[in-house]
């Protein structure tokens, strides 16, 4: 079945002599972007090395997402937990609106893997609306969506409290205060652990 994705085609502009990362700088994927630098994908992104297909959260679904979250995502310290979630966003080869059927399962570069739901026309990665279909580069294709990814094994909750927690002991370490509440800390920090990244698959 092959899907038009129409209804907000005519806001972007592609060319396909520029790669995935030019397209989106193009269209104003600001804090995407922004995200893929911080976690050192922007080169990954780029040509030679692809097709890629991106499903790019639009800058609104950033906005949504829980108070602290986008900040503490792209803090040095988040670096592996921030690469894994944007790797969640993005699969090999190009598929586009032809290759969608409902059921269809995608393998993303993190090592998850996405189920795609239809109704009519509309189409659903994990339940969020691809708004926008199509969108070509050199060196792959985009999908626009209305939310962020959230993969499976990423707890949104534990990932903000261990980001909370880490920056007070930060604080706290700096004053050199020695003792039982430090040896503490050390323990609370091991609990609030997201897990790592599953090994992807390499560039082409």
């Amino acid at each position: 079945m092959k899907l038009a994705f129409t209804l907000f085609s005519a806001t972007l502009s592609f060319a396909l002599s520029a790669d995935i990362i030019d397209v989106g700088e193009e269209n104003g994927f600001v804090t995407l972007l922004a995200g893929i630098e911080a976690a050192g994908l922007t080169d990954f992104f780029r040509e030679p090395y692809g097709p890629y297909t991106l499903f790019a959260p639009n800058e609104e679904a950033f906005e949504n997402l829980p108070d602290g979250m986008l900040d503490c995502l792209v803090k040095p310290k988040s670096k592996e937990t921030l690469t894994y979630i944007l790797k969640y966003h993005a699969a090999d080869g190009n598929i586009t609106s032809s290759d969608i059927t409902d059921g269809l399962s995608l393998n993303m570069l993190n090592g998850d893997d996405v189920l795609v739901t239809l109704s009519g026309e509309t189409v659903y990665i994990n339940e969020v609306t691809v708004l926008v279909g199509d969108v070509g580069a050199s060196n792959g294709v985009i999908h626009v969506l209305e939310s962020v990814l959230v993969p499976p094994e990423t707890d949104v909750d534990a990932f903000l409290e261990s980001c909370k927690k880490k920056g007070k002991k930060g604080k706290r370490g700096k004053k050199g205060k020695k003792g039982k509440k430090v040896k503490e800390g050390k323990k609370r920090r091991k609990r609030g652990t997201i897990g790592k990244e599953k090994k992807g698959k390499k560039r082409h």
